[in-house]
This record gives C-alpha cells, structure tokens and sequence, in this order.
C-alpha cells in the first residue's frame, strides 16, 4: 500500500486523525521488519497481514480483523 491507499484504510477503520505522513509509515515499516527494503514504496502485503496475524503485532497496534471488516464492509 502506498501513502494514500495506507491513509484511506487507516481513515475507515480509525478516524481521520488517525492518518500518518511519509516519515511515520516509515517508521511503522521499521518497527515491524527492520529489514524491508524500499520502505518509500510503502507497505507491502506481507507486513500489512503480519500486523493483523501477529499476536504480538495485533496487540501492539491494536489491529482487529473483525473489526476493521465490519467498519469497511458493514
């Protein structure tokens, strides 16, 4: 996901105020693998899943597949 398709889900699941620029998913992709390379094209899927499979991960950003369906989808 890029900047903007990042923003627009963080804007459906979270808020509007919960929107990051280009240095704070950066430091996300960071936190999450230290080692992704070419973190200015944005957030590949694998990390993107692993922030909702990861138990530790989940808890951490507090990300809910369930419920971040039922905000998207109804």
């Amino acid at each position: 996901m890029n900047l903007d398709e990042f923003n627009a889900l963080q804007s459906a699941t979270e808020g509007t105020e919960s929107t990051y620029d280009a240095a704070q998913l950066e430091e996300l992709l960071l936190a999450v693998d230290p080692d992704l390379e070419d973190r200015e094209k944005g957030m590949p899927f694998k990390l993107y899943r692993r922030l909702y499979v990861n138990k530790v991960l989940s808890q951490t950003y507090n990300t809910d597949v369930v419920r971040d369906h039922g905000k998207i989808f109804g």
